[in-house]
């Protein structure tokens, strides 16, 4: 039996300690109260020369093409064993280039 109330005993403190663990002040140098407008956190530190290159050169490659890569057209010499087609300037090729496209839109 008293075994029963040495085991309640300490589930009952091992609970009070974990909810007043709960009420800690956790929130020990930080902002509370927020004013619209005004930053009330800490001073931005300024970047040296090195970590602004890297940043750039992080923001450049994540923006997507990053330097004209080339590709076909008109200044590139088709061989007569390229499968590509030469480009055509006639207005019979435009006009059923946008006939396609209209039609592959939908309605």
């Amino acid at each position: 039996m008293k075994a029963l109330y040495t085991l309640r005993n300490v589930s009952v403190l091992m609970i009070a300690g974990g909810i007043l663990t709960g009420c800690l002040d956790d929130k020990h140098d930080r902002i509370t109260k927020f004013e619209p407008g005004v930053y009330l956190g800490k001073p931005d530190t300024e970047l040296s020369a090195k970590q602004t290159d890297t940043l750039v050169r992080r923001a450049k490659l994540q923006s997507g093409v990053v330097q004209v890569t080339g590709g076909g057209g008109i200044l590139a010499a088709p061989s007569r064993s390229s499968s590509v087609r030469i480009p055509s300037n006639s207005a019979a090729f435009f006009e059923k280039l946008n006939s396609r496209t209209a039609n592959q839109k939908g309605p």
